[in-house]
Formats: structure tokens, C-alpha cells, sequence
């Protein structure tokens, strides 16, 4: 009797792997590769909910990222426009891997943990994406590059099939972990992060610690500690170094 009990308890728990985010595992690379796939499977349908996406060591420090950034309050993260640290949220935003998640509000569990339910949707009306890639322009009427216009191209294509409910729109999961809301007992206090002559520097597109530690005039193996960088060629975009 348990042994048929246990063989029922495996099937519902793979049924509820495979509703929740898939079984067979897709692995991504980068940023980008996680927010194609998610696509491709949100495109896919049901056909792609057995596919599993990979998260990866860029995508998820990206995501940490944006928890850092982002504001909080009675158990929960929220990471949209209206955050505080609007220099951030700019930063970020403009990283290709926030089309995966975009504008969220996760709850944190007991561990610290942000749960996110994802929504895989452009946030946009179909003709406001094909006015952008027809017209070359903002609303505001600034000029576009060719990566911003393939954007609201795939995008126009997803808002069409996802107005006519071809979609998946949960293509990373039900719920899904994206990371952790450091304990402020596990943060440095501002008596130990030196401020004369140290300011802090977001970084941009093209920029290593190398570079930076250049700018401030330190020694990049202490500027990594400074920061908690475990690895001195990982850091990102609207990431803050102090």
C-alpha cells in the first residue's frame, strides 16, 4: 500500500514540476539567453511547458541585482519605476535580461527568499510596439536603435499571440525563486566602508573592476572585498561599488 502511495506521490509531484516549470531542462548561457528562451517557450505554448529554463551565474546575480534595488516593505520586493533609486532602475532596465521578469512584486518567505509568480507579457499594446519599429522613434520622439526596435518587433509578435491566448505566460515558473533579501546583519555597517575619497560609482556598459579600481585609486583585489565580488570579472550593469 505505501509502495503504490509513494509511486502516486512521484507522478503528482512531476505533474506539478512539469506545470510549474518543466521537466526536461533547457540550459541558458547569459542574460540574453534566458530571456530568448523564455520567449521562444512563452511562444510555444503548451507545447513548450516541459521544457525547463536554466538559470545561469550572469542572469542570477542580475536578478540579486534588482532585489538590492528594489523597494521593500510588509513581506514584500517590488522592482518597477517608482523605486527610489531611479538611477538604478534605469540601469537595470536597460539590461536585456529584464525582459524576462520586467516590473515585479515577489513576496519574501521566511528564509529571505523572493518569490516571484512570472508573467511573461510586454507590458504594451500591439500597435505601440509596431509604432516604434515603423516609425524609428519614442513617444517622445527620439531615435531608436536597431536593438530597441527588434525588441518591440518580437514584442509586437508575442502581444499578438498573447491577445489570442497562444501563449504561455509562465514560462519560468509558477513561482520562482530569483533570490535573497540580505539579513541587514549580514551587511556591512557604514562605519566600515571608507566614504573619504571613495565615492561610489555605478557601473556602466564596458566598465570592469579593473577599470574602476583604476578610477578610484585602489588596489582591485581590495576594492572586490570591499564590495563582497567573489569573482572580480563578474559584475553588472547599474551594479553600485563602493
Amino acid at each position: 500500500m505505501n509502495f503504490l502511495s509513494n509511486i502516486k506521490r512521484f507522478a503528482a509531484d512531476k505533474i506539478n514540476q512539469v506545470s510549474n516549470e518543466g521537466l526536461i531542462p533547457v540550459p541558458s548561457v547569459n542574460n540574453t539567453g534566458y530571456s530568448a528562451l523564455g520567449y521562444l517557450k512563452s511562444l510555444a505554448g503548451n507545447l513548450g511547458k516541459p521544457f525547463a529554463i536554466q538559470s545561469n551565474p550572469e542572469t542570477n546575480n542580475f536578478l540579486q541585482n534588482t532585489i538590492d534595488a528594489a523597494s521593500k516593505s510588509d513581506g514584500k520586493v517590488t522592482f518597477n519605476q517608482n523605486i527610489k533609486d531611479k538611477d538604478a532602475y534605469d540601469s537595470l532596465g536597460s539590461n536585456i535580461a529584464n525582459k524576462a521578469f520586467g516590473r515585479y512584486q515577489g513576496n519574501v518567505n521566511k528564509a529571505g527568499e523572493v518569490i516571484v509568480k512570472d508573467d511573461y507579457d510586454t507590458n504594451r499594446s500591439v500597435n505601440w510596439h509596431k509604432n516604434r519599429v515603423l516609425s524609428g522613434k519614442d513617444k517622445e520622439g527620439n531615435q531608436l536603435g536597431l536593438k530597441d526596435r527588434g525588441i518591440s518587433a518580437i514584442s509586437a509578435v508575442h502581444k499578438f499571440m498573447d491577445n489570442r491566448g497562444l501563449t504561455n505566460a509562465r514560462p519560468y515558473g509558477t513561482e520562482v525563486n530569483i533570490g535573497i533579501v540580505k539579513p541587514k546583519s549580514i551587511l556591512p555597517s557604514p562605519a566600515s566602508i571608507p566614504t573619504i575619497n571613495k565615492p561610489q560609482y555605478i557601473v556602466k556598459s564596458g566598465d570592469t573592476l579593473a577599470s574602476i579600481a583604476n578610477r578610484m585609486d585602489v588596489d582591485v583585489n581590495d576594492l572586490a572585498k570591499r564590495n563582497n565580488i567573489a569573482n572580480a570579472n563578474l559584475i553588472n550593469i547599474g551594479q553600485t561599488i563602493v
